[in-house]
């Protein structure tokens, strides 16, 4: 509140903010101890103004009393967030109230989801090993709530991730504004409003499963819906070879006792479904078979009765044989 001698000024916004773009709201500003001979409003940028001067951007609603210097702002914009003073002419001289914060939210430039490269040659993730994400917004206001980050599977339902430093970094910086077309500033054009970039970093383990799944962030903030609201990365995981025998029935092997069986004085198969990436069959990338602690053969090759077949992918399931 704001004095001259005997008289004080008050200054206030209703609703409280922040404030939707285009939302409307009323700044009040009231005198006591004085009457008013006119009023001017300070803006955050550009110079004082009388609000009723300019009615495609305000209107008055004060109640013609001469202790009242009260307008609308039809629909907040970048223009009006900032901090405004009222400045009423009184019979005792002039005086101003102390100045008010009204904050209009303003959407992201953009919302990006990265790996933390420790140097040039991490391309990709290795399993079993802590991995950071960052999470990074551009140009909004007001501060983010909260970053969530999922894992999303095939079937499309999610993994809730809990960070283990859940901290968002905010930093304010300023992006330019054309406000050429607003009261006082015809001949100021291009200003800097505040703004802030946010940070949030994952660090987690990912496990062989995850290899192509997404990896989400999602922003929580009062301009952002479910829609416009995330960004995701694919994950590409490098594991050893991890194989599978329960799911795909592998012939001819005994899980409880974790043995391969042949059939005695009968032709036999011994089948192997594996998950592994970069795949087996790449070139180069070879499968060796143990016999009796003794002998070891590659893909192709023959020893006696025994012969080792090729790497073969299998269609929509990822694995080998």
């Amino acid at each position: 509140m704001g004095t001259n001698g005997e008289a004080s000024v008050e200054a206030y916004a209703e609703p409280s903010g922040p404030y939707f773009p285009g939302q409307s709201l009323i700044m009040h500003c009231k005198v006591t101890g004085d009457t008013t001979k006119f009023c001017t409003w300070r803006p955050p940028i550009g110079f004082s103004f009388v609000p009723g001067s300019f009615p495609n951007f305000y209107e008055s609603v004060s109640s013609g009393s001469t202790e009242e210097c009260t307008f609308r702002i039809k629909s907040a914009s970048d223009f009006e967030s900032g901090k405004w003073a009222c400045i009423p002419f009184l019979s005792g001289g002039d005086s101003k109230s102390d100045r008010i914060d009204i904050l209009v939210a303003r959407p992201p430039e953009s919302i990006e989801v990265s790996e933390v490269r420790k140097d040039a040659y991490h391309e990709i993730l290795q399993a079993q090993n802590a991995v950071n994400f960052t999470c990074e917004v551009k140009g909004i206001r007001p501060e983010v709530e909260s970053i969530q980050w999922y894992i999303v599977r095939e079937d499309g339902s999610e993994e809730h991730l809990t960070p283990s430093h859940p901290e968002l970094l905010h930093t304010k910086t300023f992006v330019p504004a054309d406000f050429t077309s607003y009261p006082g500033m015809q001949n100021q054009g291009v200003q800097q409003m505040m703004v802030y970039n946010v940070n949030a970093t994952l660090s987690h383990v990912f496990s062989p499963l995850d290899n192509g799944r997404k990896l989400v962030c999602r922003v929580i903030h009062m301009l952002l819906h479910p829609a416009n609201n995330s960004a995701s990365a694919k994950l590409e995981v490098q594991y050893v070879p991890v194989v599978h025998m329960d799911d795909w029935k592998t012939k001819n092997f005994d899980p409880h006792g974790n043995k391969f069986y042949l059939p005695p004085g009968r032709k036999g198969e011994i089948t192997v479904y594996f998950l592994a990436n970069p795949p087996i069959s790449a070139p180069q990338r070879e499968v060796q078979w143990i016999i009796r602690n003794d002998i070891t053969l590659n893909s192709g090759q023959e020893e006696g009765k025994v012969k080792a077949g090729p790497v073969a992918h299998v269609p929509d399931h990822g694995l080998e044989t």
